[in-house]
């Protein structure tokens, strides 16, 4: 008996697990529907089975995939519903999420783009510079030089002059003088304090001048008023020679990758 009872509990026990997972398989089963039937969802597909059902130039599924039609920008057209469905082109493109900086419908992006200036990073560019040199031709040049001339005024101190008696006496050839004079008696005849014979060769004896004076004289600065023209340096060319410097390129502006890491799948719309 406690064998069959066993046996009973333990059928009991694995009906009610049946029918608890027939509960859940029915709720996932009306999920499904509801997301099959209601609107027009669309799925991402990988699985080459799943793909191959569908006819790339026509865009319609068949067999399990009824009623599903490619994403391709196309619109396909529901018997159920009587109208035009359309599709949005998936083909190549992303999906990004609406509602925000993005409106249902809004296309945009590039696979790859060439930077344009503003766009491009800081960077440097290397010189090439050969080095150059200019001949200057120099045919020499003057100043010529003005003299308006120019004076010194001279300064002369107070100064006096000496006399020496000169010791050497000489003598004036007098003419004799005729008119006679009180002499005392003695003969000889006197005119103005000199004693005169009677022949024509009298002399009398004064004193000379000896030792000359010296002059003292300053003379004051005065400018020489000489001015030294202007004069060009008399380079008349210079000959011309280009620097040799080159600024090398950098960059080919070829357009690069703008995608992030992506798998592609085929994307297909419920249509009825």
């Amino acid at each position: 008996m406690s064998c069959n009872c066993s046996n009973n509990c333990s059928s009991s026990g694995s009906i009610q697990e049946q029918i608890s997972e027939l509960q859940t398989a029915l709720e996932s089963l009306s999920n499904a529907t509801k997301f099959l039937t209601c609107g027009h969802p669309m799925i991402g597909l990988e699985d080459p089975d799943d793909i191959t059902q569908f006819n790339f130039t026509t865009g319609w599924g068949a067999n399990c995939w009824e009623g599903w039609a490619i994403m391709n920008g196309s619109s396909y057209y529901s018997p159920t519903l009587k109208k035009n469905i359309p599709t949005e082109n998936l083909f190549d493109n992303f999906i990004v999420g609406a509602g925000g900086s993005y409106a249902v419908g809004d296309t945009g992006g590039l696979n790859s783009v060439s930077l344009t200036i503003p766009e491009l990073p800081s960077h440097n560019h290397t010189v090439t510079d050969a080095g150059h040199t200019h001949n200057l031709t120099d045919p020499g040049h003057t100043h010529g030089i003005l003299d308006p001339q120019h004076s010194h005024s001279g300064t002369s101190d107070p100064h006096s002059h000496t006399l020496t008696i000169d010791p050497n006496e000489h003598n004036h050839s007098i003419p004799a003088i005729t008119d006679e004079v009180s002499d005392g008696g003695t003969g000889a005849k006197a005119w103005d304090g000199v004693t005169l014979g009677n022949s024509g060769n009298n002399t009398h004896t004064h004193s000379g001048i000896a030792n000359p004076v010296s002059l003292t004289i300053t003379t004051n600065d005065a400018s020489t008023g000489i001015s030294v023209q202007d004069a060009f340096i008399g380079i008349t060319e210079t000959d011309n020679n280009s620097t040799g410097i080159v600024i090398n390129n950098t960059g080919s502006g070829t357009a690069h990758e703008n995608r992030p890491p992506y798998v592609a799948v085929l994307f297909v719309k419920k249509i009825y």
